[in-house]
């Protein structure tokens, strides 16, 4: 599948189904209520970077303070439920909100819908690596990284992580998408880079790492050129022969769903209203 198509299909699909995400979220994080003011939590809670949407900060970087300005349902459904989450913290319920970079790497339910993994997969197999764009920047992080980064909030001392929010990734790995294309070309020599004038994703941020960093000593340890790699390894022993299948696509598998649409449909929920200014720690 090109990635425009499957970014068009993944804008199509959230326009059109608006209301079912929002039906399907809200009573989710509303749960944690129940549980929260019965006995001491530490709730961690997977967020975005993607809440910073198409970003222009003073110093070049989003950190956790910066305005949010989501493009997409996805990240602002991400917002209302950070929302949600920190205003139940109280002595009995502490969350950490993790904004992750845009994930990429190995892992147990595969993902070629994330860039970070469909460019080496399509470098790789059709021998181009396609580029929309390419002046937006993202910044990245493997998933062997991310899952460090839950692993360390849950072990730190709670009043160091509670009522906080974290962006988690690399400082070194925020690349503009041509960036990311060069370096997934020079670890596949085979593919060429095929640029498309077209964007068909309008998201652009930097972002800034200092406060996990400064707080968790925190420092991811793997790099695209890793991933690379790896990748390689895996498919020239004959796996994700067809990593365009929907099982490897998120859109692809909610759109086949039916009780995803069915379960949305018979929840009861109330949204509420988007918050305006970013959320910071208490003080």
């Amino acid at each position: 599948m090109r990635r425009g198509t499957s970014a068009r299909r993944l804008d199509a699909f959230s326009r059109k189904r608006t209301d079912r995400w929002s039906s399907f979220r809200f009573p989710s994080c509303s749960r944690f209520e129940l549980h929260g003011r019965q006995t001491p939590l530490r709730v961690k809670f997977a967020s975005t970077c993607s809440v910073y949407g198409r970003a222009e900060t003073e110093n070049g970087r989003c950190d956790e303070t910066s305005p949010l300005n989501p493009v997409s349902l996805y990240a602002r459904i991400k917002i209302q439920s950070e929302q949600a989450i920190v205003d139940l913290a109280d002595g009995n319920f502490s969350p950490t909100i993790l904004r992750m970079a845009t994930i990429y790497g190995l892992s147990p339910r595969m993902r070629f819908d994330l860039v970070g993994n469909v460019l080496p997969a399509k470098a790789y197999h059709d021998a181009v690596i396609p580029v929309f764009g390419g002046e937006q920047y993202r910044p990245n992080v493997h998933v062997a990284d991310a899952a460090r980064a839950y692993i360390d909030c849950l072990t730190a001392p709670i009043e160091t992580v509670g009522d906080t929010v974290y962006n988690v990734g690399s400082r070194q790995q925020n690349f503009r998408i041509d960036e990311l294309a060069t370096i997934v070309a020079d670890c596949f020599p085979h593919a060429d880079i095929a640029y498309h004038e077209d964007r068909t994703d309008d998201r652009s941020y930097r972002v800034s790492f200092e406060r996990i960093t400064g707080d968790l000593d925190y420092e991811p340890q793997l790099t695209i050129r890793d991933h690379c790699h790896e990748l390689r390894d895996v498919f020239e022993s004959g796996d994700f022969d067809e990593y365009t299948a929907d099982r490897y696509n998120n859109c692809a598998i909610l759109e086949k769903t039916d009780e995803f649409e069915t379960t949305a449909t018979n929840l009861d929920h109330h949204e509420p209203p988007m918050r305006e200014t970013p959320i910071s720690k208490s003080a």
